[in-house]
């Protein structure tokens, strides 16, 4: 017998599988382990890594949806590296997504003071895009 879905999908969650965004299978699937997360939690934690590495960890946890795991990847790559501009940026949308304006403005503003001295002009520009948008 055919269900209303067709012969290839004989249950609703055959069918959710292919039209589900991945955000929504995520949701209704068991969480699989983010291997390149777990190798940059290792090569952190080992301290003998660029801030890079930090960067991509915090970078891993934003996308896993782990805020406060972002934000302390974030806070260990600017005491290894203040100068690192990608981060002050990053943090900042982080924190502001997250509801948590106040520390995103305060990031931001770090962020604009360091590009202003360095003359980084393009970064600059983001930031404070970033910040009217996190002020606003």
């Amino acid at each position: 017998m055919t269900g209303v879905l067709g012969a290839k999908y004989q249950h609703y969650s055959d069918f959710f599988e292919i039209i589900a965004t991945p955000r929504e299978r995520r949701a209704k699937t068991p969480r699989v382990m983010n291997k390149r997360l777990a190798m940059l939690e290792k090569l952190t934690a080992s301290g003998q890594v660029d801030s890079f590495a930090f960067y991509g960890l915090a970078m891993e946890y934003r996308k896993e949806g782990r805020v406060d795991d972002a934000l302390r990847a974030f806070s260990d790559l600017q005491k290894q590296d203040a100068q690192y501009l990608p981060m002050y940026l990053m943090a900042g949308q982080t924190l502001r997504e997250a509801g948590r304006k106040d520390e995103a403005v305060a990031w931001l503003k770090q962020g604009i003071a360091i590009a202003t001295e360095k003359r980084d002009t393009k970064t600059l520009g983001e930031l404070e895009s970033e910040l009217a948008t996190a002020e606003g």
